[in-house]
């Protein structure tokens, strides 16, 4: 089966996922790739340098205002 990409959508459930999730944002954080490909996700190198930036402290915030930025560009 063909890794999907990004995009708002499963951007979403990747940020609802790892709130409900301690390990799986352990994950996201700690291997990006790996996180991704486990969920049927492309590690697009943006997606895995945005995701290598964060840290316990800053993903919330980050991951907020990603989701809202690729909110305003699916709207136009």
């Amino acid at each position: 089966m063909p890794l999907e990409p990004i995009t708002l959508g499963s951007f979403k459930l990747l940020f609802a996922l790892a709130k409900a999730d301690p390990a799986f944002r352990r994950s996201l954080l700690d291997d990006t790739a790996t996180a991704l490909r486990g969920q049927g996700l492309r590690p697009e190198p943006q997606w895995v340098i945005f995701f290598d930036s964060l840290t316990e402290a800053n993903f919330e915030a980050r991951m907020s205002a990603a989701a809202a930025t690729l909110d305003a560009e699916a709207r136009g």
